[in-house]
């Protein structure tokens, strides 16, 4: 049996309610369309050791942060714990990042993600 998946998505609290919403699907969309464009060889990470596409397989985990400082603070956790993630960046907003999606991680080797607090809106 594999272990079940998870893809954090960070999220700016110093946007609106409805903009979080948007931003946090923006993000996933781009995530799941980056999944998308790999070859299926290609689709295991450091943390994906049978990457299931189905969308049904994934559980999505919200957290919000305070402002874009602290979600250019998430990047470089993520990247200091080599996760892969996916950094969605809004036009209407002067091309300013506004979420962060991480790829598929199993359950396992979530650790670091585990210090985040859900989003409370």
């Amino acid at each position: 049996m594999t272990e079940k998946l998870y893809t954090y998505i960070f999220t700016r609290q110093d946007l609106s309610p409805e903009q979080q919403i948007v931003q946090s699907s923006h993000a996933a969309m781009q995530l799941g369309y980056e999944l998308g464009l790999r070859p299926p060889e290609e689709a295991s990470t450091q943390f994906i050791t049978s990457f299931c596409a189905n969308p049904s397989d994934v559980h999505f985990i919200i957290v919000g942060v305070r402002n874009v400082e602290s979600l250019l603070g998430v990047k470089q956790i993520l990247k200091k714990n080599n996760f892969e993630y996916e950094i969605f960046f809004e036009p209407a907003d002067g091309g300013q990042p506004t979420s962060i999606a991480v790829y598929p991680v199993e359950e396992s080797k979530k650790g670091p993600l585990l210090a985040f607090n859900l989003l409370r809106v």
